[in-house]
């Protein structure tokens, strides 16, 4: 397993992190596992990876993983 930097972000008050704190993660370690995700499976550096999260499109990343979550969780709802 390699040992990836990620760097911290840029702008707390935008991005990936603010949408993080937003919908109620654990901002650090989302980020720490968005970083090594991205980084993996894109091949990123660490700086196209914080530049990534810092954009809106991390923004965007945030609220399709929280989506995600509430489409999961909607048909047990559905049950009860």
């Amino acid at each position: 397993m390699a040992i990836r930097t990620i760097l911290p972000t840029m702008d707390p008050s935008s991005g990936f992190w603010a949408a993080s704190e937003r919908n109620g993660y654990e901002v650090q370690s989302i980020w720490a596992m968005a970083s090594d995700a991205l980084a993996t499976i894109f091949a990123l550096t660490p700086i196209e990876v914080r530049a990534f999260l810092d954009s809106h499109a991390g923004r965007f990343l945030v609220d399709d993983i929280g989506l995600s979550k509430a489409v999961r969780q909607t048909p047990r709802r559905l049950k009860r």
